[in-house]
């Protein structure tokens, strides 16, 4: 994955999650744009979070989309459940692992933080997220 294709990846992120609430407001955007291009960015650099990803879509092309409806069942499913298998392995992955530790470090900047692959599918996570896909 190219470097400007992460940063448009972590841009992309921060700019959807906010976009509801500053869209219009042009006195946040450059406080935005530092985050993007600093933290965030430095976030999806991770040689692992990038290794992971790719991974990923290898893994995952092929996949139709009953296939991932169901993933996306399961994982509603386990939440709450006591056995979370889906949940947990990806929970426990490295990566997820990383992104947890920048959340904990991150003081309260980044309240979540999950990493999807090209169809739309959880690659790793901070926190258990509402669904899968």
């Amino acid at each position: 994955m190219k470097p400007t294709s992460v940063l448009f990846i972590a841009a992309s992120i921060l700019f959807t999650a906010t976009s509801h609430t500053v869209a219009d407001d042009e006195e946040f955007h450059p406080a935005l744009k530092k985050l993007a291009i600093g933290k965030i960015y430095k976030v999806a650099q991770n040689d692992s979070l990038i290794e992971a990803i790719m991974d990923h879509n290898k893994k995952t092309k092929s996949y139709k989309q009953s296939h991932i409806d169901a993933l996306d069942n399961q994982w509603r499913e386990e939440i709450g459940a006591g056995d979370q298998p889906l949940i947990t392995s990806l929970l426990s992955t490295k990566v997820s692992q990383y992104l947890k530790r920048v959340q904990h470090e991150s003081d309260g900047l980044f309240t979540e933080i999950f990493v999807m692959g090209k169809k739309g599918i959880n690659v790793a996570q901070s926190a258990i997220t509402s669904d899968y896909w």
